[in-house]
């Protein structure tokens, strides 16, 4: 099974590691009208070179994106320091850890050089997800030439890269992902576009005009845009679906179908339909009967039978890389992907298989009393030994950090604080992540206590399983 990073960040170091460094990406120009901008950011992608696209970028858009790498190299020095090794990690040899040191000090010269230059070293060894953490970023970020930071950023991830061991040279993906971008709508020196469901902003600076960070709105955006509309058939829209499955086992349902068929130019990127090649993809999607949860989705283990559609005709295809489970456990998606095409006439394509998972019957709550807030404390969650780490005070609340194995961070459903007389504390997770097998997991906490209880709400009865599914994909989801 690949490992798979909740992190942007991680994405964010694996993608990067096949960028070529743009000196000339220094200052942003401009276009002369978001039709062009956007044409430039698509170029931009199908060249694989996303720095290319820093000139088209607004200064607020610029500045999302240098926090995000930011961070990523941050995180990167968090993880990889070979004498702050997770408890119950496998223990190196000498001469393992003396050439982990070694390689450490040289990612660390490198991010030093990086970040020095504008003062960001100073965010060493802080918790870097904590919101805290990241005000001051954004606050130190102001005041920095972003453009000619993430081009440095660029070129230290990609030496950095093969000294943490990354052997292969990834596909870039690009800063700010588009598809087929129309409704071009100006007012003043704002602008708003539409990318499928979502929209996207501009503005003009100076008489130019610059994509003002990704779109919102739509699978997996924010909230659209205030005062968009949506275009209506002249009846009310489908009630939603039923997110749980309605029997004792997960079940297995469409979410979604896309099929693209356009003869257009390999290198003429702003001309493919939904921003991808041609071909058909089904989305499946996982729910989770009530009360149980689903840990991971296994694509490696998975069996894919058949792709083909109501007239017969085989499409063939396989599971794409990376299925997503949701949060709270309730589910996940996983794609079906395919370079073929229903036939002329053919009304739905059915698919079916085996999907691997891991699941969990169901979740119990364990309370740890006694917690000491402090750095280098520990608390031990069954036989797990926890780490607790990055302990601030800030008027009437305290952040912290607790690193622990990753699979165990995957085995939690949620966390809860409580006081010495058994009250709930105001308390939320502020961002978590991991590499490899090393996690962490940040929190507020709106006390000044420096002893809670920590309750760990622990997915329970986790078992692996296969279940087979049988899928019809026609106009109608439901």
């Amino acid at each position: 099974m690949r490992s798979r990073s909740s992190l942007v960040v991680a994405l964010l170091v694996t993608a990067l590691a096949g960028t070529r460094p743009l000196a000339q990406a220094a200052k942003p120009s401009g276009a002369a009208s978001p039709q062009e901008a956007v044409a430039a950011l698509q170029a931009a992608t199908a060249a694989g070179n996303m720095l290319q696209a820093i000139p088209v970028i607004s200064p607020n858009g610029l500045k999302q994106i240098a926090n995000e790498g930011v961070t990523g190299l941050l995180m990167v020095l968090a993880f990889s320091d070979p004498d702050d090794a997770m408890p119950g990690s496998t223990k190196p040899t000498k001469a393992e850890l003396d050439t982990k040191r070694k390689q450490y000090k040289q990612v660390v010269d490198l991010a030093t050089q990086t970040l020095k230059p504008y003062g960001l070293d100073a965010f060493f060894g802080k918790p870097v997800l904590a919101e805290d953490t990241q005000k001051s970023l954004d606050a130190a970020l102001d005041k920095a030439d972003k453009a000619a930071l993430i081009t440095s950023l660029y070129g230290s991830l990609t030496k950095i890269a093969p000294l943490l061991g990354m052997k292969e040279t990834p596909k870039p993906e690009g800063f700010i992902k588009t598809g087929t971008v129309t409704d071009y709508k100006i007012t003043g020196d704002r602008a708003t576009a539409r990318d499928g469901a979502a929209t996207m902003s501009f503005v003009r600076i100076n008489g130019r005009w610059y994509i003002d960070g990704p779109p919102v709105g739509g699978p997996g955006g924010g909230p659209p845009a205030s005062g968009s509309s949506t275009a209506s058939s002249g009846q009310e829209a489908a009630a939603a679906p039923r997110a749980a499955a309605s029997g004792k086992d997960p079940e297995i349902v469409v979410g979604g179908i896309q099929i693209a068929r356009v003869a257009v130019s390999s290198d003429d990127f702003s001309g493919k339909p939904f921003h991808a090649d041609n071909g058909t993809t089904i989305v499946l999607w996982v729910k989770m009967p009530a009360g149980q949860g689903l840990i991971e989705i296994d694509e490696d283990a998975s069996v894919l039978q058949n792709v083909s559609d109501d007239k017969g005709s085989n499409i063939g295809g396989k599971f794409g890389s990376f299925p997503n489970e949701f949060k709270d456990g309730s589910g996940g998606i996983i794609e079906v992907k395919s370079t073929g095409f229903p036939a002329p006439g053919a009304t739905a394509i059915l698919a079916d298989g085996t999907l691997a998972m891991r699941v969990a019957s169901g979740s119990r709550k364990t309370r740890v009393a006694k917690v000491t807030l402090r750095d280098n404390g520990k608390l031990m969650l069954g036989k797990t030994s926890i780490v607790i780490a990055d302990v601030k005070s800030e008027d009437d609340s305290q952040t912290f950090t607790l690193k622990l194995p990753r699979q165990v961070m995957t085995e939690i459903k949620s966390v809860a604080f409580f006081d010495a007389k058994g009250g709930e504390i105001e308390g939320r997770s502020t961002g978590s992540g991991y590499m490899n097998d090393a996690a962490e997991m940040n929190f507020t906490v709106k006390t000044t206590a420096k002893v809670v209880t920590i309750e760990f709400d622990m997915w329970q009865g986790l078992r692996t399983t296969k279940v087979p599914f049988k899928v019809k994909a026609g106009m109608g989801l439901d």
